[in-house]
C-alpha cells in the first residue's frame, strides 16, 4: 500500500521483495501510514532512499502495535531507515524486528526516528550508520515529552540509542535473556548464518 489514510490494517503479511533504489516512503505493509497497523509481518527485502521501514517508511498518525520485522531494510544513500518504520510521528509498541538493516543516517533497530517506543525487542544488524544508529532507534527524544520503555535488544557493539543504551527503558540484553521475552516470535528461535 503507497499511502494509507484512517482506519486500521489488521492481520496483513508481505513476502515479496520491494526495491528501488530512489524511491521514498517504502515499508513492508504501508510506505505512508495514518492509520492502526495491528499484527502485521513483513518478511522481505526492502530498498529504498529515504524512509524505509520493516512495516512502513513513515506513519504520521495511527500506531503501530504487535507488528513483526524480518529480512532486510536498506537505504541506497540516505537515512530514516528502521526494522518496523523508518520515521515515526507516533507509538510504535509490543514490535519486533530481527532484520540487517543499512543505511547513512538514522539507522535503527525498531524505528530510524521514534517519538514512543514501548515494549518493543530486537536482534538486528546494523551496517553504514554514519550519524544516528541503534539497535531500538536511531534517534528518539529521551528527555522531552516521546515515551521511551520497555524495550530490549541483543547486539554486542551497538547502543540501543544514537549508540547509549538506557536500563529499563532501552536495555542491552542476552540471547538467552531476549528467548525467554513474554510473546517473543517463534522466527527469534532459529538463526541463518550466511557466509560471503
Amino acid at each position: 500500500v503507497g499511502s494509507m489514510d484512517m482506519g486500521s490494517v489488521l492481520q496483513s503479511y508481505n513476502f515479496g521483495n520491494l526495491e528501488s533504489d530512489d524511491a521514498d516512503y517504502v515499508g513492508g505493509i504501508a510506505g505512508q501510514s495514518k492509520s492502526i497497523i495491528r499484527r502485521s509481518a513483513a518478511k522481505c527485502r526492502l530498498s529504498g532512499d529515504n524512509y524505509v521501514g520493516g512495516i512502513a517508511g513513515v506513519t504520521e498518525m495511527g500506531t503501530i502495535i504487535d507488528c513483526e520485522g524480518y529480512g532486510s531494510v536498506e537505504s541506497s544513500t540516505g537515512g530514516y531507515v528502521g526494522g518496523i518504520v523508518g520515521y515515526s510521528y507516533t507509538n510504535v509498541r509490543d514490535s519486533y524486528a530481527m532484520c540487517n538493516i543499512a543505511g547513512s543516517e538514522y539507522v535503527g533497530g525498531i524505528a530510524g526516528y521514534g517519538t514512543e517506543i514501548t515494549d518493543c525487542h530486537s536482534l538486528v544488524g546494523v551496517t553504514g550508520a554514519t550519524a544516528c544508529g541503534g539497535a531500538i532507534a536511531g534517534y528518539a527524544d529521551m528527555n522531552g515529552e516521546g515515551v521511551v520503555d520497555g524495550n530490549s535488544f541483543v547486539h554486542e557493539t551497538l547502543g540501543a540509542i544514537d549508540g547509549i543504551s538506557y536500563n529499563g527503558r532501552a536495555t542491552p540484553i542476552s540471547y538467552e535473556q531476549l528467548l525467554a521475552v513474554p510473546g517473543i516470535p517463534d522466527e527469534f528461535r532459529t538463526l541463518t548464518l550466511r557466509f560471503v
